[in-house]
């Protein structure tokens, strides 16, 4: 019987849209400091806060968490009833001092973090090539010049994800499909403004021969580059 080898699992990190992976939190935070910003949804740390204040529930003493990403997609899928009490028109709202207090929570570089899950998965000794600590509001900054990043092969096109470079083959066969629709949508974009570029020139061109028609007896003179031809009118 062939012998499976160790999975490694675990919530993508992300900090354009997902809520972050609460056990890279943690490392870091105790679990009472980040209770109040568990998403209820995903049950991750909310990544661009919201609280649910729906009339239904408003005398609910519960405060209900979630992190924007995780809410637009279950209102997507869900036929956009509320995640609480399956009710439409739900509503929700930002606070500033909370997001401000989520991104003041300090993490270690969650490349390293990652690189440690699955040192520690396959049993292989720890080493540390990242010694960055800060907070979270500080990551993006500090992902541009870790030594530990490796960027998607798709970055051009949109694909913003960021991993070590172990886990970059998987991120690649599992997001194939996404990187499929960020190259139409890339192609679709730049053919309008090609198809902008080239009309722009044709009237351009034709407005010049057309200025350009200033010949004597029947004759029309076309420049082409910095030289003149008279050319009878066809």
């Amino acid at each position: 019987m062939e012998e499976k080898g160790p999975k490694y699992v675990m919530t993508p990190l992300s900090f354009g849209q997902s809520c972050h992976d609460i056990n890279w939190i943690s490392k870091t935070n105790a679990t009472e400091k980040i209770k109040p910003y568990i998403c209820l949804i995903c049950k991750q740390v909310t990544n661009n806060f919201l609280e649910l204040d729906c009339d239904e529930h408003e005398d609910e003493k519960e405060v209900f968490v979630v992190g924007e990403s995780c809410l637009k997609r279950h209102l997507k899928e869900n036929d956009h009833l509320c995640p609480i009490q399956q009710h439409k028109e739900c509503s929700s709202k930002t606070s500033k001092t909370v997001q401000r207090q989520i991104d003041n929570l300090q993490v270690i570089c969650p490349l390293q973090y990652e690189r440690t899950q699955r040192m520690q998965v396959e049993k292989m000794e720890i080493i540390k090539a990242c010694e960055f600590e800060g907070k979270i509001k500080d990551v993006r900054d500090h992902l541009d010049k870790c030594p530990l990043k490796s960027n998607c092969y798709f970055e051009q096109v949109g694909c913003a994800h960021v991993c070590i470079e172990q886990d970059l083959i998987g991120h690649l066969i599992s997001s194939h499909q996404f990187h499929c629709d960020l190259i139409k949508q890339f192609i679709q974009r730049h053919q309008v403004i090609i198809t902008g570029f080239l009309k722009h020139h044709f009237f351009f061109f034709a407005n010049q021969a057309s200025n350009n028609n200033n010949g004597i007896g029947g004759k029309k003179r076309i420049t082409i580059g910095n030289r003149q031809f008279k050319a009878d009118k066809g």
